[in-house]
């Protein structure tokens, strides 16, 4: 399996969105560090808006009306190169409302989705399209959707947004396996410089987890997510 991390620049506008967004946590953590508070409350609260420059980094559309992308931007790109042949590529994305957006932007590939929302008969029918009927280029997935599932028909991963933990990420790679795959297993990870996909991203390569506020299993300090943010 080839893995490979596209590394991208974010427009001046997602920065400076998301600096200033930065900066209003780092001063918030930063008082309740001057006072050693370690308040559970205050550190998943802490947590949540640090959720918030994840979504900034794959679209402002998460936050508000601005549709501005640039990891979309790059994905069509990519998927433009990739998917002249026979190729099929799954996408993955942490939040929900990033799939129908990402359904909405790449049309022209028939894309399919498997999400939480997309249940029983609806969701068997999805999984059995995409893999016989070679005009459904895209399938979007969802961990809450795509759990369990094995969808052999692809052969190219996209993690759009990175998950919170290894586990998870070795999971979304495993859909693709098979032992009868004769063309090369390929994953790419989009990650936004000077965000915290860098820092998801590191997470993964060293094998750990997030919080129990973010869905892993160690504890974290305000001290940790002070680190996190200035990575």
């Amino acid at each position: 399996m080839i893995i490979e991390d596209v590394k991208f620049d974010l427009s001046s506008k997602e920065t400076d969105l998301y600096q200033k967004l930065k900066k209003e946590i780092l001063f918030e953590v930063d008082k309740h560090l001057i006072n050693k508070l370690e308040n559970p409350m205050i550190i998943q609260h802490t947590m949540v808006k640090m959720i918030v420059l994840i979504e900034l980094t794959c679209s402002l559309a998460l936050l508000g009306d601005d549709n501005t992308s640039t990891k979309l931007d790059i994905l069509k790109e990519r998927l433009e190169d990739l998917l002249i042949g026979d190729d099929k590529v799954i996408v993955f994305v942490q939040f929900k409302k990033m799939a129908y957006i990402l359904e909405k932007e790449l049309k022209e590939y028939n894309p399919l989705m498997i999400t939480g929302d997309v249940t029983g008969k609806d969701r068997a029918r999805n999984l059995e399209v995409f893999q016989k009927d070679d005009v459904h280029k895209v399938l979007i997935c969802t961990d809450a959707g795509g759990e369990g599932l094995n969808i052999d028909r692809a052969n190219i991963i996209f993690h759009f947004s990175l998950p919170y933990s290894y586990g998870k990420y070795v999971q979304r790679n495993g859909r693709i396996k098979r032992l009868t795959q004769k063309k090369p297993m390929i994953v790419y990870n989009l990650i936004a410089n000077k965000s915290l996909d860098v820092w998801l991203s590191k997470m993964i390569n060293t094998k750990s987890k997030l919080s129990d506020q973010l869905l892993g299993d160690g504890p974290i300090n305000m001290q940790e997510i002070k680190d996190m943010l200035n990575d």
